[in-house]
């Protein structure tokens, strides 16, 4: 079963039904969900995407999503550690492109063995893809 980090604007994607005039991104993320609450893979979580949902959504809604996946035993949310940050800061050399918060998330996937990253942020897109897989929803 494979263990899958996603990035805050899935959870956005999701909570607001977001779409990009083209395509339904919220369904694309609400996919991702069900598909782990169906035992396909695990979903891990930090505190760093905690403290970014709540600039948009506030504590209920964050725990009423988050429930069906701790009911099922398909979350695990972990803290981001000093050696993530640090991991992160020494990257920011070799891409100084990338905001330090994304790098922060990228190093925290790869320390707790995130098989995947889910994002649309182009960001990720730029950092090594050896030690983890970066995908959008629709692809995983």
């Amino acid at each position: 079963m494979s263990l899958i980090y996603l990035d805050t604007n899935i959870y956005l994607d999701y909570w607001s039904g977001r779409s990009d005039k083209l395509r339904p991104l919220g369904e694309f993320a609400y996919a991702v969900h069900r598909r782990s609450v169906e035992c396909e893979f695990t979903i891990l979580a930090s505190d760093l995407v905690l403290t970014e949902l709540r600039r948009s959504i506030d504590d209920g809604e964050i725990k009423e999503v988050f429930s069906s996946l701790k009911e099922c035993h398909k979350l695990l949310i972990e803290k981001v550690g000093d050696s993530d940050v640090k991991t992160a800061k020494a990257l920011k050399n070799e891409h100084p492109e990338v905001p330090l918060p994304d790098l922060i998330h990228y190093c925290f996937a790869i320390n707790n063995k995130a098989d995947v990253l889910v994002t649309r942020d182009a960001h990720f897109t730029m950092l090594p893809q050896e030690r983890i897989k970066i995908r959008k929803p629709e692809e995983i």
